[in-house]
């Protein structure tokens, strides 16, 4: 195909995107930026929808003043929609759109220049189909926004790195009275003695702090609140990890899998090879970017 050919068909997908949006009651429209390897000023006809862009490369969008919203995040395959869950948990935390909402979707195979694929999605039913949000699934007792939250987090963290390269880290979110004997501290708990309204991962100004501290070993300790009981802790459980994992994810996998097998918990993990994010519970692995 042509670069007009694909010029003429993106403009023939943004109409019909616009015309499903209207018709569905899309409160959004979420285009993949990372479809275009040569970005150029698309006609963009939306004009009742909030425009979101959903890329990895956000340097490479001069113009961000066409877009509402701008989100940031890694791309693991080049398949299409490989951001769409991360996007929407971040989209989530930061009151782009609501659980209760729906989202109009556009892509295409990465670098290829050509959307050619629309979806809608309930944001509910993504959750959902995460098996994150169910009520048989998720220990009551934790927050959806502090799950959302510790999400969003790790995806940063996945995207961005610390000081120029990958790293990988933990994050265990439950009952910390019954994670903590399944534990052991690597180094002196950088949060202790911190008052719980200055340790909540809710509190945007605290996420920084645990991006600085993520390049430590041992994972973070998470109340079910969001308040951040500890950092640099080592997970030690008599049970071997219950699944087969992936080649490639080692032992912090291994003891997300083993710990959230045990108690009810949710353990977050970040490659540092792959930069996938990856969420356990009950024992089971379900990727959450990539």
């Amino acid at each position: 195909m042509s670069s007009r050919q694909k010029e003429c068909f993106n403009d023939l997908i943004f109409q019909e995107a616009e015309k499903i949006a209207e018709a569905a009651h899309c409160v959004a429209l979420m285009i993949f930026g990372d479809t275009m390897a040569e970005w150029k000023d698309l006609t963009i006809p939306f004009e009742k929808e909030k425009i979101i862009l959903v890329t990895q490369y956000p340097a490479d969008f001069p113009r961000k003043d066409h877009f509402d919203h701008l989100i940031e995040v890694a791309a693991i395959t080049p398949q299409r929609f490989s951001q769409r869950r991360g996007a929407i948990v971040i989209g989530m935390t930061r009151g782009i759109f609501s659980i209760h909402e729906r989202i109009c979707c556009v892509a295409g195979i990465t670098g290829s220049n050509a959307f050619d694929t629309i979806a809608l999605v309930d944001v509910r039913d993504e959750m959902e189909s995460m098996a994150l949000l169910r009520g048989k699934s998720l220990p009551s007792e934790i927050q959806p926004s502090v799950l959302e939250s510790v999400l969003s987090v790790a995806s940063e963290i996945a995207v961005e790195g610390r000081e120029g390269r990958a790293i990988g880290c933990l994050f265990i979110l439950g009952d910390s009275e019954q994670i903590r004997p399944y534990t052991c501290p690597l180094i002196l708990n950088p949060f202790h003695g911190h008052a719980e309204a200055q340790r909540n991962i809710l509190d945007h100004l605290v996420v920084e702090t645990v991006k600085e501290f993520a390049s430590l070993d041992g994972a973070f300790i998470i109340r079910s609140d969001g308040v951040i009981e500890a950092a640099g802790i080592m997970i030690q459980t008599p049970k071997i990890c219950p699944i087969q994992l992936p080649l490639g994810l080692g032992t912090r996998h291994a003891a997300a899998a083993a710990i959230s097998s045990l108690i009810p918990c949710v353990a977050i993990a970040v490659s540092q090879s792959t930069r996938r994010v990856t969420c356990f519970h009950r024992g089971e692995m379900l990727p959450i970017s990539g």
